[in-house]
């Protein structure tokens, strides 16, 4: 069942995104991959007609339902053939609020599974967040990972933009090895095109436990200014701001709006989301 379901909705992405041609934005990595998410879809919301991922929608069955635009429907046949015949009319018939925008988280447990995704999508801008031992009981070796995660861009032009994080030890050795990509490195190394510096956490002065967000600032090329990025209290989140000032530029935005745009950003519940606690305390839920 699962396995004639993965191949239809397959087939059916694949021709949404023939008719439709949106720009896809594709999101992998070990870890970081929603908060980059929800970062670009902040930025990039009020400019384009955007849909992101929701949830974990990142695997076999999630990349197609997001293009799609319906949810899952688990264990109902009758759900799921709704789904299907929802994705069939939009096939049929225009959808003039089809999205311009998708912005895709790409995720693997196990070998080939981002080789299984690109046969459904082919990326107009990468962002490769981090690499790091996760799923090392189906891979083995963080290589294996790194491998694994870099297999999304290895058939891509050499025009397409991959933001990378030079920041982190196995993408600044793909970065350095790989010429014939466009890898464009954003972090707080001095390699890097979109960089940070000066990153601190504000907090309330009167409270020191009511967290306001984190800062830095940002260069990028000739333009400086500083980024925000309010209720969160991990220096993580500034690649994630970083990811999305890189694609939002990549996609005509101006500098200034994009930093305007992020004071938005917000995380879905469960990730290092900052909840006021009683007695001046923070409580952080990180509970995903």
């Amino acid at each position: 069942m699962k396995k004639n379901l993965e191949a239809v909705l397959r087939i059916i992405a694949r021709l949404i995104l023939k008719k439709y041609k949106p720009k896809i934005i594709a999101i992998t990595g070990s870890v970081g991959k929603t908060s980059t998410k929800e970062a670009i879809f902040s930025a990039v919301k009020n400019s384009f007609v955007t849909r992101q991922s929701q949830k974990n929608y990142n695997n076999e069955i999630g990349v197609p339902l997001t293009i799609i635009g319906k949810k899952s429907e688990n264990a109902s046949i009758i759900g799921w053939f709704k789904v299907i015949i929802f994705a069939i009319g939009l096939i049929l018939k225009k959808d003039k609020q089809y999205p311009e925008l998708l912005v895709l988280e790409i995720a693997t447990d196990q070998p080939g599974d981002i080789a299984y995704l690109r046969t459904i999508i082919t990326p107009d801008i990468v962002v490769l967040t981090s690499i790091a031992g996760v799923h090392l009981e189906a891979f083995g070796t963080v290589d294996r990972i790194a491998k694994e995660k870099l297999d999304l861009v290895k058939d891509l032009s050499d025009t397409t933009p991959i933001f990378i994080n030079i920041d982190n030890e196995y993408l600044a050795k793909e970065y350095s090895l790989n010429k014939r990509l466009h890898y464009i490195p954003f972090g707080f190394d001095d390699k890097a095109v979109i960089k940070a510096t000066s990153d601190r956490l504000l907090t309330d002065k009167k409270n020191r436990y009511r967290v306001l967000g984190i800062e830095a600032k940002i260069e990028v090329e000739e333009e400086k200014g500083v980024l925000f990025l309010p209720g969160v209290i991990s220096k993580a989140h500034i690649y994630s701001g970083l990811a999305a000032i890189a694609v939002s530029r990549a996609l005509g935005k101006p500098f200034v709006s994009v930093l305007e745009d992020l004071r938005s950003y917000h995380l879905p519940a469960g990730r290092m989301k900052l909840l006021p606690g009683i007695k001046q305390t923070l409580i952080i839920d990180d509970t995903y």
